[in-house]
């Protein structure tokens, strides 16, 4: 499935993740680990919501040309399974994966 702007779903949804041992912990609207930008909020990688959101707005911010499922899949198991886990703040993780990815992306 290709997801591209002017098309079809822009996001990856709860379907649509790679793993499925997820956590789903509630969020009140406006929570900084599902929403606005990235921060030092901590970035819970087995937390599906905040996976999805951390997901989702990388690959919009990243790729600007039509997104395939896979993309997003690839990017869900970097987050768990490339980025040291001594990295754990949004913005520090994005930083790493910006500064890392081509050595990561072909592996995945």
């Amino acid at each position: 499935m290709v997801i591209s702007p002017g098309g079809l779903d822009l996001n990856l949804n709860v379907k649509d993740l790679y793993y499925l041992d997820y956590l789903w912990s509630e969020y009140k609207d406006g929570d900084p680990r599902i929403s606005g930008v990235f921060d030092k909020t901590s970035f819970r990688r087995h937390e599906g919501r905040q996976m999805l959101y951390f997901v989702n707005r990388c690959a919009h911010e990243f790729w600007r040309e039509p997104i395939l499922k896979n993309d997003f899949q690839k990017l869900e198991i970097a987050l768990r399974k490339i980025v040291p886990d001594t990295i754990y703040s949004q913005e520090d993780v994005k930083k790493w994966i910006q500064d890392n990815n081509t050595k990561f992306w072909g592996r995945l």
